[in-house]
């Protein structure tokens, strides 16, 4: 029997910018999805709505350590279990 596994799709989002103010923010920030991307899943984390666990998977980390570094690194501290 096989089985079929589910995988998520993920969500689209679009939001809109003036060209300027893009462009400006890209030569600043680097890639905007990116850096959007980040910016909601901190959130998400700080708010409690995902794991450190889900952290390192939606950015693509490869260790629990490099997810924990990455948090520390934007000021985001956690109380060991």
């Amino acid at each position: 029997m096989l089985e079929t596994v589910k995988r998520e799709q993920d969500m689209e989002i679009t939001i809109s910018l003036p060209d300027k103010i893009a462009c400006y923010l890209e030569g600043k920030w680097g890639n905007l999805e990116r850096r959007l991307k980040i910016a909601i899943v901190l959130e998400a984390y700080r708010e409690g709505a995902i794991s450190r666990g889900k952290v390192r998977e939606l950015l693509g980390m490869n260790t629990r350590l490099e997810a924990d570094a990455f948090l520390k690194a934007k000021g985001i501290y956690f109380a060991c279990p």
